[in-house]
């Protein structure tokens, strides 16, 4: 996959990640075939780039004391024991796919998928209770509507591992972080997520066979069109 796991795509098989399954709706899956046919990279802002050290400063942590880190010791209360950390899994998901993905960590006793998120706050309204809240629930709503971890459990059972839960450990910081370059955390929240065997099954035969169904025929307009590939 271009610019990501140092895997090229082909035209026949699609190296692809759950981030561009997402994209892939009736509107947005041609935009995503044309980027994993021709290797179009792909834009990271400030606040990417920020979680992309924070994942590796976790991992570094991680790999030293065989634990979660400790930021989220110290304010969630939690010390799992973990592995897999940053671990690449790819697994041909469907014919002519072959999903990739970057586990953050794994719990083997809880069974449980470890998911680190940066998210932001304004940092002028963290004193007021209600805004905390209200950004924390719609965070929670948000991740507890998401189908990674779902993605993330299948390939893990597809080498043999079934996972049960799912816990995304969010780190919150001010929002206006890559603009005055001024950097001030302002919170953790631990949102949970149950998986069960029917969970996995289901999104493989509903929402990931659509996303890739539409990924293969976007594959193939493009390389039967000579106008649209010259776009």
């Amino acid at each position: 996959m271009p610019n990501t796991y140092g895997v090229d795509n082909d035209g026949i098989i699609l190296n692809t990640r759950y981030s561009d399954l997402v994209r892939c709706t009736e509107k947005g899956v041609l935009t995503v075939v044309k980027e994993l046919l021709f290797g179009k990279k792909r834009y990271q802002g400030g606040i990417t780039e920020f979680g992309s050290l924070r994942h590796e400063m976790f991992y570094k942590e991680s790999i030293k004391t065989g634990r979660i880190p400790k930021c989220f010791t110290d304010a969630l209360g939690i010390n799992w024991k973990v592995s897999k950390c940053e671990e690449q899994m790819n697994h041909t998901i469907f014919p002519c796919v072959e999903l990739w993905s970057t586990l953050d960590a794994y719990c083997p006793s809880e069974k449980r998928i470890i998911d680190y998120k940066t998210a932001s706050m304004d940092i002028a309204k963290i004193k007021d209770p209600k805004y905390v809240e209200s950004v924390k629930h719609k965070t929670e709503l948000y991740y507890k509507r998401s189908r990674q971890h779902l993605c993330y459990a299948l390939q893990l059972m597809m080498s043999g591992e079934i996972p049960k839960h799912a816990t995304y450990l969010v780190e919150y910081w001010n929002e206006d972080r890559w603009k005055n370059k001024q950097l001030v955390c302002v919170g953790y929240q631990r949102i949970d997520v149950e998986i069960s065997l029917n969970d996995i099954v289901d999104f493989k035969n509903n929402w990931l066979k659509e996303r890739c169904e539409r990924l293969l025929v976007a594959r193939d307009v493009f390389m039967n069109d000579s106008k649209i590939i010259t776009k």
